[in-house]
């Protein structure tokens, strides 16, 4: 006999809130898109983990006998792919940055075929190559400043699939301990990155940046702080499988947003490619759920 897991329902009031917490992380890059535009952007990245940091660690465990893989995390995470993704955004719109943000999930998908061994069959292959042929598409998008931006995105979803290896050896910390701690041994990394490299920094604390600072509360506190803490809510109540499908609606409702709110064109690049790699992605997203369950329906099965 198997007992099956099914897809819990949720109550009304979990479905607004993760819908909440999607479209806050939707929002996002609309936000550091106006913050790069008002600040350099390493700048940003540099005051956004300090102030991530000083809401976070008061209140947090320290990381005991872990701060070797911290400081790998910091620097692979909250240094290199924090600090890249939001460099990319100063040079592409926004809507082609969500589109780039996709591609963390085949990254950790490639990660771990050829780092660790892991063996996955025809489909998966193929998703991921129609996500990242989406992106080839995209790299043609003409109202990319200089290939450099775009290239700096790509490069910060890689490294981003990295940390989540340094995540997953992160044993017993909550994850806004995680967010915390790596937010402030990341943030000198970036900071002294910034003066070697922008300048004008004290600008902002003059007049004539408030673009620059609402941007940074909602990086800080309604994207880091809580909507992590809605979702962690969430994994707790319900199984994966719930929660993950709502994942799906971040790129359409970040794209739409970046179109909308922006006054961003649409391109036949964006089009094509946003179309390619969003369903790549969505194909590895549902067959990873539909994976989930079918071992869970193997794990409880009874002996007989």
């Amino acid at each position: 006999m198997i007992f099956r897991e099914k897809i819990i329902p949720m109550p009304t009031r979990h479905i607004l809130a993760a819908l909440l917490t999607i479209v806050l992380w939707s929002l996002n890059s609309v936000a550091v898109k106006i913050g790069v535009e008002a600040a350099a952007p390493l700048w940003f990245v540099a005051v956004r983990l300090l102030l991530t940091a000083v809401i976070l660690v008061p209140f947090v465990d320290l990381p005991r006998g872990q701060w070797r893989t911290m400081l790998l995390l910091a620097f692979v995470n909250g240094g290199v792919s924090f600090g890249l993704i939001t460099y990319g955004l100063a040079g592409i719109d926004a809507a082609t940055s969500v589109i780039i943000v996709q591609t963390g999930t085949p990254f950790t998908i490639l990660l771990g075929r050829f780092i660790f061994g892991e063996k996955f069959g025809a489909w998966r292959w193929a998703s991921v190559g129609l996500a990242f042929i989406g992106i080839g598409f995209l790299a043609g998008e003409p109202r990319t400043v200089a290939p450099s931006y775009f290239i700096a995105s790509v490069a910060a979803m890689a490294a981003w699939a990295l940390g989540n290896v340094y995540i997953k050896r992160l044993d017993g910390l909550h994850p806004l301990a995680i967010s915390g701690w790596s937010s402030l041994l990341a943030a000198p990394l970036v900071l002294i990155a910034s003066l070697l490299t922008e300048s004008g920094q004290l600008l902002v604390f003059g007049p004539g940046y408030g673009s620059f600072w609402w941007t940074m509360a909602y990086a800080v506190i309604a994207s880091s702080i809580i909507a992590h803490g809605i979702w962690n809510s969430l994994l707790h109540k319900y199984p994966m499988s719930t929660v993950a499908p709502f994942n799906l609606l971040i790129p359409v409702i970040g794209f739409a947003a970046a179109i909308f709110l922006l006054d961003e064109p649409v391109t036949p690049e964006k089009i094509i490619g946003g179309t390619l790699t969003f369903a790549g992605v969505a194909i590895i997203q549902v067959r990873i759920i539909m994976k989930h369950l079918a071992d869970r329906d193997i794990a409880r099965t009874p002996a007989t």
